[in-house]
């Protein structure tokens, strides 16, 4: 089955498309290799961990405040994306995503 997203890939690079289309396994087990090409794909840049720490802040806690229409503090909000990132940094540093 080939796809619109595949096709951009292939046209971008093609050993990505490759190791992220073709190679890549979550379940692989007889080829290790495999396995860790997806371990890696899971990986984000600082900048994308950062920006994903923000949007979870915005959709477990701004939104779920205003609909109820609690009061938000910006502290408030801080402390629990900090929490957030502390929860996340640990998890990283335990080197979990490779167990």
């Amino acid at each position: 089955m080939w796809t619109v997203s595949e096709a951009k890939a292939i046209n971008r690079c093609q050993r990505q498309w490759f190791y992220q289309y073709r190679f890549r396994s979550a379940l692989a087990t007889k080829v290790p290799a495999r396995r860790e090409a997806y371990v890696l794909s899971t990986f984000q840049t600082v900048d994308q961990w950062r920006g994903s720490v923000v949007d979870m802040a915005i959709k477990e806690i701004v939104v779920p405040a205003l609909n109820n229409r609690q009061e938000l503090w910006a502290n408030d909000l801080i402390r629990q994306a900090d929490e957030l990132f502390d929860k996340q940094l640990a998890y990283a540093r335990a080197n979990r995503a490779r167990a």
